[in-house]
C-alpha cells in the first residue's frame, strides 16, 4: 500500500465528490485535503496507545465542504 486509490465506489464518490476517474491512482490523503505526511501513522499510533477502535477526523470534499468522519 502506498496510499494511492486503486478502487473508488459510489459511496466514496458521494462522500468526497470525486469520480472514480478523478480519484484513481491519486494519493488518498491529498484528495481529502490532508497535507501532513505522517497523518495516518500518527492516528494509528494514537489508537494503539489509547486502545481505541474508532477515530473522528474532518475531511474536505471536492466542493470544499467540510465533513466529519467517525
Amino acid at each position: 500500500m502506498n496510499g494511492k486509490v486503486i478502487y473508488w465506489n459510489k459511496a466514496s464518490q458521494d462522500l468526497f465528490g470525486y469520480s472514480e476517474t478523478q480519484a484513481k491512482d491519486k494519493f488518498f490523503a491529498r484528495l481529502i485535503g490532508i497535507t501532513e505526511p505522517n497523518f495516518f501513522n500518527e492516528i494509528k499510533n494514537q489508537l494503539v496507545k489509547s486502545k481505541q477502535t474508532e477515530s473522528v477526523f474532518k475531511i474536505i470534499s471536492l466542493t470544499g465542504e467540510e465533513k466529519t468522519l467517525s
